[in-house]
C-alpha cells in the first residue's frame, strides 16, 4: 500500500488499476493505516523517519474508514488491487499469464513465430499486447517526478527503501520498479478482457495449457482462466 501513500505517484493515479474516486481521502487513510494511527514524522539526524505499525487492527480501521468515508466497497476494492494488481508475484494468478504473454509476444516479434498456435491474429494481438505494455510514457514521468524535491511522507517512506544508499549515477530510484509493474498489470487486465472478446475456446485452451506448463515448472498453483479473479463491483 506504500504506493498509493506516496506522492510521487500522483501524476500517474489514475493509471494505478485502483478504481477509488477519492484519491486524496485514499492517501490520508493508507497513511495512517501503516503508521497504526493519525501519521506522524519526526526529525532524526536532520532526516525524517517512519515507524510503520500496520497490524489486523489497522486494517479493520483502514476498511471501516474507506466505505465509511469513500463509499461502501472501497474496502473491497483496495483488497482486490491489493491481491491482484500491486502484487505482482506467483501469488497472483494474473502473474503467470502476464509472464506468458511477454514471453509469447518477445518470441513472436522475433521470430514472426506464434508459440501458441492461436486461430486468431497473432499480429493483432501481438500489436495489442505491445501497446498495452509500453510504458515509456510512465517511466519518464517518474523520471521526472524523482528529481522533485520530496515531500516529508515520502522522504520517510523512500529512506526505508533504501534511498540515502542509492550510488551515484545510479537509474534506481525506490518504488519506481513497483509503480510501473503495478501499472503494467493493470493494463494487462484490461488487455485480458479484450482478448477474451476475440478468441474461442480452442485458443483460450491452447493459452491454459501454456500457462499449466509454466505453473509446473515453477511449482506454483495453476489457475484456469475461469477462475482468474475480477472486481465484484467497481467502486465510484
Amino acid at each position: 500500500m506504500e504506493i498509493l501513500s506516496v506522492d510521487l505517484v500522483r501524476p500517474l493515479y489514475p493509471e494505478l488499476g485502483i478504481r477509488i474516486a477519492g484519491e486524496e481521502e485514499l492517501r490520508e487513510a493508507v497513511r495512517d493505516a501503516l503508521c497504526g494511527g493519525p501519521w506522524v514524522h519526526t526529525p532524526s539526524e536532520g532526516r525524517f523517519t517512519l515507524v510503520p505499525n500496520f497490524d489486523l487492527t489497522s486494517a479493520v480501521a483502514l476498511k471501516q474508514r474507506l466505505d465509511g468515508n469513500i463509499g461502501a466497497g472501497t474496502a473491497t476494492e483496495l483488497d482486490y488491487w491489493v491481491r491482484y494488481v500491486a502484487c505482482t508475484d506467483d501469488a497472483n494468478p494474473w502473474a503467470l499469464y502476464e509472464d506468458l504473454f511477454e514471453v509469447w509476444a518477445s518470441s513472436f516479434r522475433r521470430s514472426g513465430h506464434d508459440r501458441l498456435g492461436l486461430s486468431a491474429d497473432a499480429a493483432a494481438i501481438e500489436a495489442r499486447y505491445r501497446l498495452a505494455s509500453d510504458l515509456e510514457r510512465q517511466t519518464a514521468v517518474l523520471g521526472e517526478q524523482r528529481v522533485q524535491p520530496l515531500s516529508d511522507w515520502d522522504a520517510a517512506v523512500l529512506v526505508t527503501h533504501g534511498l540515502l544508499e542509492i550510488p551515484e549515477g545510479s537509474d534506481f530510484f525506490p518504488l519506481v520498479d513497483a509503480v510501473l509493474l503495478t501499472i503494467g498489470m493493470a493494463r494487462f487486465q484490461d488487455f485480458w478482457r479484450w482478448l477474451v472478446s476475440l478468441i474461442g475456446p480452442a485458443d483460450l485452451g491452447s493459452i491454459q495449457a501454456a500457462v499449466r506448463k509454466r505453473a509446473e515448472s515453477k511449482g506454483v498453483p495453476y489457475c484456469p482462466a475461469a477462475a482468474l479473479p475480477f472486481r465484484t463491483q467497481r467502486s465510484a
